[in-house]
């Protein structure tokens, strides 16, 4: 799953960004990882389940924003598709 999301409310002094996760709205949040730039790559994830996101940014002495806003986002789950069989008559 990839997420771009921006972090503001402490200028531009962020160093790097934790992002958490969680598997409802509101947490509890789970660290899952570290982003410098904008984008983070969330693996492993599972298919048809809706994870809740959050990020919170901190600067080189440790200085840690509030959480940002929640995103929400799933994969959809995978579909079979059987081929139809025409048989002659």
């Amino acid at each position: 799953m990839h997420r771009t999301q921006t972090v503001s409310g402490i200028g531009n002094v962020a160093y790097s960004n934790n992002i958490l996760r969680s598997a409802q709205p509101g947490g509890p949040y789970e660290l899952v990882g570290e982003a410098v730039g904008a984008a983070f790559n969330d693996l492993p994830v599972a298919r048809g389940q809706t994870y809740t996101c959050v990020v919170q940014a901190y600067d080189a002495h440790g200085v840690v924003s509030p959480y940002s806003r929640e995103v929400s986002a799933a994969l959809p789950r995978l579909s079979t598709f059987l081929p139809a069989v025409l048989r002659a008559r």
